[in-house]
């Protein structure tokens, strides 16, 4: 349960709303037509992705798209002025940060570049927002994503940096952006260093090390920059998790705070006493899902004053009396959303609000005046009045666990007997589902499917016995999960199980093959990207981005399975190797140069499904990597979903 400190006062105070648009040169929502909502209009880019606000509050940078390139873009905010700060034509901006009020640090990267697929890293860029003073700066990651000294410093153009000048480990630098001069910041290290953890100032506090040979990790931490290094614990890679803790930050008078599971159930924050090596008391827990950050600091008040949990929808906890009240208002006039409030310095505040059918938009807050008014819209051609209810429910699998998943219907129709799509998150040990607005549930809702979306077992984020719960279960119970979802809803009426279709990318497209190779009287059709077809091939295949790796190789074997002593369970639960029991129709879509799951996967299966006679589409999309990177491929792979489901899973007619 949560720390009492988390009970907020009510705050029945009243809020002045107005709203104006800060971007007149946006884009118009589409009129409402008769036809359905065009694919492009649920995957093409964002008009505006990262967003926040200089320290000042005077000025809004954003990163919007300028021929087909995420690009930086800012608003001076008194005047209402626009400005494109670049252009790139080869490259994109990935993410950005402001290092004062009128510099800003920014990665650039070649254009479409992400998992699975050779890392490809230009370098990061320090420009003011005139577009003076460009510097191109060596790697670096920053400490987080806001400004990285404390206030005060901000006159200063220079950040705390983390550069690798030593093969995979990180040493810690402060860097001038303007002359591109770095000073080393930690002469001592207490090894190979694998990850650092800064406080509120800057200072390198703590360290994690990394034995790559025995796969052990240790915490080290030191009390001043003269001080040595004390390690004070230490553990196994895969060991139990009962027995570990993960360092997520540092409170403004120097307090760590966890992520631990000291009672082997859910993971949560707790405060750590590194005098005594030991945990304190719970900072924020929750009896369903683990709580491993959503840490919100004030910089102005220099304190935490809350967390947000996500839990089947985003719970936000307050510390602080101000917070509570200003979000109590803005929930007030923004009703049925999530309101993500953001500080980065005095003045105006920026708040994220979306919901499962508004896709996001962006409003400055003044605490002093209550005044709110919108920014930016994300996706403004976005009607979410055209959009699906998600709705969350737990629904029992056949041993009784239970599994959480959200359950999007179609709009204006009523829901019964809805054709349905099951579609299975990639990873698969990861929390795979949130709410909130998900453009492929919202594409398949628009076309007439009900969408289920399961956190199956081994999914994280609902605690350790969900977790592993699916370990070595690869086409077993994880599988039974996604049958027992369709059985319950249609149990209730909601959907016609015998028009189900399974899909998905990943683990994903996985699932979906194996679902019509284990039981292919159950579901009507299967679409799967990127999907891996073969156990032994995943885990025995040296040219893969995880290849050579033998934290990779331990996690496999633990989660997943060994080739040799699950030889047999490998063998029942390959979709490669139950090809000829597939009797339904398969789209079968990859990306050449996928390096997660590469594309000898998909080839195989092409090959294997030729053989057999399983009428299935092939697709493969040149430059494509583990996912979509280019958006012409994920418009045309979308238009043939849409085609693929209307001839195997036709909707109910209105």
């Amino acid at each position: 349960m949560f720390s009492s400190q988390f009970v907020a006062k009510p705050a029945l105070i009243a809020l002045l709303v107005t709203f104006a648009s800060l971007w007149v040169q946006r884009a118009v929502a589409q009129p409402a037509t008769s036809g359905p909502i065009p694919v492009d209009s649920f995957f093409r880019p964002a008009e505006y992705g990262q967003v926040a606000l200089s320290p000042d509050g005077k000025t809004l940078a954003a990163l919007a798209p300028l021929d087909g390139r995420p690009n930086l873009v800012t608003i001076d905010l008194a005047h209402r002025k626009p400005r494109v700060l670049t252009t790139l034509k080869d490259g994109e901006v990935q993410r950005f940060w402001w290092v004062n009020e009128r510099r800003i640090l920014f990665d650039l990267v070649e254009h479409k570049r992400s998992t699975g697929q050779r890392f490809g890293y230009d370098g990061t860029v320090a420009i003011d927002l005139d577009g003076g003073r460009q510097r191109q700066l060596p790697w670096l990651s920053l400490r987080r994503t806001a400004t990285t000294l404390p206030p005060g410093a901000v006159e200063h153009d220079e950040v705390i940096a983390l550069m690798r000048d030593r093969a995979s480990y990180l040493d810690v630098y402060r860097l001038d952006t303007v002359t591109g001069r770095s000073t080393l910041s930690v002469f001592r290290t207490p090894g190979n260093v694998s990850a650092w953890h800064l406080d509120r100032d800057g200072f390198a506090r703590a360290a994690e090390t990394w034995d790559s040979r025995n796969l052990r990790w240790a915490l080290h931490y030191r009390v001043a920059a003269e001080a040595p290094w004390t390690k004070f614990r230490e553990g196994a890679y895969l060991g139990d998790e009962r027995q570990s803790i993960r360092i997520v930050d540092f409170d403004y008078d120097g307090s760590m705070i966890v992520v631990a599971n000291p009672n082997g159930d859910r993971r949560g924050l707790y405060w750590f006493d590194v005098d005594k090596n030991q945990l304190g008391p719970p900072l924020a827990t929750h009896a369903y899902y683990d709580v491993e950050g959503g840490l919100i600091f004030d910089p102005v008040k220099r304190k935490l004053v809350g967390v947000r949990i996500e839990a089947d929808k985003p719970e936000f906890h307050w510390i602080d009396d101000d917070w509570a009240r200003w979000h109590a208002m803005i929930d007030r006039a923004l009703p049925d959303r999530i309101n993500h409030i953001m500080r980065n310095g005095p003045g105006l505040m920026l708040v994220h609000s979306y919901s499962d059918r508004e896709p996001g938009t962006y409003y400055l807050f003044d605490p002093a005046t209550r005044r709110l008014e919108e920014a930016v819209r994300s996706r403004p051609w976005v009607d979410p009045a055209h959009m699906g209810r998600a709705q969350f429910l737990r629904y029992p699998a056949r041993d009784g666990l239970p599994i959480p998943a959200y359950l999007t219907l179609p709009p204006g129709r009523e829901p019964k007997n809805l054709p349905l799509v099951v579609l299975v998150h990639g990873g698969p040990f990861v929390r795979g589902e949130r709410w909130g607005w998900d453009r492929e549930a919202q594409f398949l809702a628009s076309r007439g499917y009900a969408v289920l979306q399961a956190d199956f077992r081994g999914s994280r984020g609902y605690g350790l016995r969900h977790y592993q719960a699916g370990w070595k279960q690869w086409g077993r119970t994880m599988q039974d999960d996604l049958n027992d979802g369709v059985q319950h809803l249609a149990k209730q009426g909601v959907v016609d199980p015998q028009r189900a279709c399974i899909m998905g990318t990943s683990y994903g497209g996985y699932a979906a093959l194996m679902g019509v190779a284990r039981d292919p009287q159950f579901w009507r059709c299967a679409i799967s990207y990127a999907g891996v077809t073969d156990l032994e091939l995943m885990v025995k295949i040296v040219y893969a981005d995880y290849s050579g790796s033998r934290s990779a190789e331990a996690f496999h074997k633990l989660r997943v399975g060994d080739p040799t002593e699950d030889a047999d369970m490998f063998r029942t639960s390959s979709p490669l190797k139950m090809a000829a029991q597939i009797k339904r129709p398969v789209l079968l879509a990859t990306g050449s140069d996928d390096r997660r799951v590469p594309l000898e996967n998909a080839t195989r299966m092409r090959s294997a499904l030729r053989e057999h006679g399983v009428p299935h589409e092939w697709v493969m999309y040149d430059s494509e990597i583990h996912g979509f990177s280019i958006d012409d491929h994920a418009v045309d792979f979308y238009t043939r979903v849409e085609r693929f489901l209307a001839q195997h899973l036709a909707p109910t007619p209105q």
